[in-house]
């Protein structure tokens, strides 16, 4: 392998580990501060706003679970439909994909 696509994907590593590290640290501080900004619900300060709201769970499911739920509820032929119109559409896309095997 050629030493600058090496030299590349240490950075693109050491990148990954540093917004890894940063993410949980917004969380960490966004849990400490969610107690005292409830009544509150926002703090502006010249650098910026935190907002404090409720919003509903959602979830979401998966193709699979979804063709088996029509399947079920509205038979193959729907289902079968549903899956070439909506599921099979989109194009192959390229993927880079980062694991820190160290975190």
């Amino acid at each position: 392998m050629d030493d600058m696509v090496k030299d590349i994907a240490e950075e693109l590593l050491d990148v990954k580990k540093k917004i890894q590290d940063l993410l949980l640290r917004e969380k960490e501080l966004k849990d400490e501060i969610k107690p005292f900004i409830r009544e509150q619900k926002n703090i502006e300060l010249e650098r910026g706003k935190i907002r404090y709201y409720t919003q509903k769970g959602s979830s979401s499911f998966s193709r699979k679970e979804v063709l088996s739920y029509l399947r079920d509820c509205y038979g193959d032929t729907l289902a079968e439909q549903v899956d070439i119109d909506c599921t099979r559409r989109s194009e192959p896309r390229e993927v880079v994909s980062i694991k820190l095997t160290v975190s």
